[in-house]
């Protein structure tokens, strides 16, 4: 198939100079690959009492033909005749299996009781659980396909980052917006599709959601079998996968959370007020008694107490206190043990919470720590893996979050920065041997990796001062 190029500014001239030639052929090559991975989707639904037909673009991401569209794109969730339109114009009957409307997607199916039988091989998207960290002005490849009167032909769009939204979760505004196609960063990695940014009951501006989202909502589709919910057939890579499965059997007990109730003291002029505040935290077991690491959240708490009571104080003086009243640690099966911090370390931002060994609730409790003796160093853009604990409304399932390390700072001392979101979990390498762990790096909202002679070092300190007390 022929590749279109379409610019999508007048400055294209300016990215495709700042990057040579590698962007042309990284869209040549993505066009090359993935073209055949953006369908139509056509499917009949019904509007002021008639029959109407509506189409729009697809991304297939498993091989089994599972196709993600905007699920803003079909006005009723009550659609007729759905079907499949391929690249090479084959019209497969399909259904759709789940909605997202939070996250203005849906998922349509092959529909196996029609087509059973039938050796139907999909070129897909792969989609992982990394978050490709892009930034205004970078620029995206998108794969697209025209309409129907100029044959679908497959085109290749050169967009840009105009926008990086961070809330409710990440999204990324470019210029260029097909809905339902995929995007990609330069180095041709799979960044997510296009839907719209949904806020209350209304989809506003089409972003990229990120691939992430889009896994973890097809976590919820059906299995093959029936209509029960199941385990979705998009999957991390083999490799990755049995890492994944040894990390979760070897570590799994070894991820709690540390529920922590605070007594929040403002002061802003001559008033002041006191109160109570529950948080719950990560927190790993890095020590047969328990000792647990978890991220030092008062500092930031701190931080956002003073500068919002600060826009409404008038100039008057503003004060902030937060003490921990009640620690209890909740393991994975539920169990809540009585417990206390024992060090905080304001410079690295961690703490080390003690369970109470001599509590009821520890009675006949084994802890399990993740080894921190064989430790690794991590290389630029290796593969990591880090294990945490979804929140309590969703049991405190564990979570395995994949990525690459993107760069390497050793000053002003060693830290490693990814693209997984999140704090307070250890992160492994592909061999299951602990690199480090998520901290948020003082002065910083980055992404990175706190290597394991940094927490040594601060447990030494936590030693030293337990000596002198």
């Amino acid at each position: 198939m022929k590749t279109t190029l379409i610019p999508s500014s007048a400055w294209l001239a300016l990215t495709l100079t700042g990057f040579g030639a590698a962007l042309p052929e990284m869209a040549a090559k993505l066009q090359s690959q993935y073209a055949d991975a953006v369908v139509y989707v056509q499917a009949v639904t019904e509007s002021r009492g008639r029959e109407v037909e509506v189409e729009s673009m697809g991304t297939v991401i498993d091989s089994s033909g599972i196709v993600v569209v905007a699920h803003s794109r079909f006005t009723s969730n009550e659609l007729k005749d759905v079907k499949l339109v391929l690249a090479d114009g084959t019209e497969v009957p399909a259904k759709v299996a789940l909605t997202d409307p939070d996250l203005d997607i849906a998922f349509i199916v092959v529909d196996k009781k029609v087509v059973e039988g039938e050796d139907i091989e999909f070129t897909h998207v792969p989609v992982s659980d990394a978050l490709i960290d892009l930034q205004a002005a970078d620029p995206v490849i998108i794969l697209s396909r025209d309409s129907e009167e100029f044959r679908r032909q497959a085109t290749v769009l050169i967009g840009h980052v105009e926008t990086v939204v961070d809330t409710p979760r990440r999204y990324y505004r470019t210029d260029v917006r097909p809905p339902g196609t995929p995007a990609f960063d330069v180095h041709g990695h799979f960044v997510g599709i296009f839907a719209r940014r949904v806020q209350g009951e209304k989809a506003h501006h089409r972003v990229i959601l990120p691939a992430p989202a889009i896994l973890r909502s097809s976590q919820n589709l059906p299995n093959q079998s029936g209509d029960t919910p199941g385990e979705s057939e998009v999957n991390l890579p083999d490799p990755l996968k049995s890492a994944a499965s040894k990390l979760v059997t070897s570590y799994g007990e070894s991820i709690a959370m540390a529920r922590i109730k605070l007594e929040i003291a403002v002061a802003v002029g001559e008033q002041s007020q006191t109160l109570e505040q529950t948080i719950s935290a990560p927190c790993t077991i890095i020590r047969a008694d328990g000792l647990c690491l978890t991220p030092d959240l008062t500092s930031s708490i701190v931080s956002q107490v003073r500068s919002q009571l600060e826009r409404g104080a008038g100039g008057a003086e503003v004060n902030v206190k937060v003490e921990p009243k009640q620690i209890k640690l909740v393991l994975g099966d539920g169990t809540e043990i009585p417990s206390e911090t024992v060090y905080q370390d304001r410079d690295l931002n961690l703490g080390f919470i003690l369970p109470n060994q001599d509590s009821e609730e520890a009675e006949g409790v084994a802890f399990t720590p993740v080894n921190l003796d064989e430790h690794v160093e991590l290389g630029l853009f290796e593969e990591v893996l880090a294990l945490s604990r979804l929140g309590e409304d969703l049991n405190r399932e564990l979570e395995v979050r994949s990525g690459h390390v993107t760069a390497i700072q050793r000053k002003p001392g060693l830290v490693y920065r990814t693209e997984i979101l999140g704090f307070g979990a250890p992160v492994f390498n592909k061999d299951v041997k602990l690199a480090g762990f998520q901290l948020p790096v003082r002065g910083s909202n980055d992404n990175r990796i706190l290597p394991i002679p940094a927490i040594f070092k601060s447990l030494k300190q936590m030693t030293e001062d337990a000596a002198l007390d």
